[in-house]
């Protein structure tokens, strides 16, 4: 039988709703709808351990753990972001304030952000352009209008930007900002068609 560390499991709740709310009060509105957003996505499991490493001493335990760190007698908790049921109430939201138009970016790039200053150990500069491709991915996949490989991708990008009268991007940084997606796992490539994730999944301790 296991015993879940439901302590463990606030601790990280906090750590990552302390983390949601450090990126997001850098924006300028809808502070409360995002974070609340973002949160809603987010399910967190405590890790466990088995009942009848309880008996042993604190210091027993721990080196049991260590021993088997993911293993029969320890399990790690879980993290996941449901980043379609996310990225899904962006349209809505925005309608419901009256089409803001920074909404729809900030959702993706605060999520992008979040991602990579928790779970990501060799952090990564990002820009608002991940934001973009993240929303401009979305929006297509949502639509289902077109398979997206990496130059149908940056068109897209752009045609959204020039459609919000925002500077347009070059390939060079778009490439930048597209790898950095995929080494946080937001983004995926499958026979050069590129594809956002339903889900991101990280482990803790």
């Amino acid at each position: 039988m296991w015993n879940y560390d439901n302590k463990r499991k606030m601790e990280k709740q906090k750590e990552i709703i302390n983390e949601i709310q450090s990126v997001v009060t850098n924006f300028e509105s809808e502070n409360d709808m995002i974070i609340e957003k973002i949160i809603d996505s987010i399910t967190v499991t405590a890790p466990a351990f088995k009942e009848e490493d309880t008996v042993m001493t604190y210091t027993i335990l721990s080196t049991s753990i260590n021993n088997h760190y993911g293993g029969a007698n320890y399990r790690l908790g879980n993290i996941q972001f449901n980043l379609k049921k996310l990225f899904d109430s962006i349209s809505n939201s925005a309608l419901a304030i009256g089409g803001a138009v920074g909404l729809p970016i900030l959702i993706p790039f605060a999520v992008v952000h979040v991602i990579n200053n928790l779970f990501n150990p060799l952090k990564v500069n990002l820009t608002i352009i991940e934001g973009e491709i993240v929303y401009t991915m979305h929006l297509y996949q949502k639509q289902n209008k077109i398979q997206l490989d990496e130059i149908t991708l940056f068109n897209q990008v752009n045609i959204q930007l020039k459609q919000r009268e925002q500077n347009t991007i070059s390939e060079y940084d778009f490439k930048l900002s597209l790898d950095k997606l995929q080494k946080l796992r937001i983004v995926k490539v499958e026979n050069n068609i590129y594809k956002l994730r339903d889900t991101v999944s990280f482990m803790y301790k």
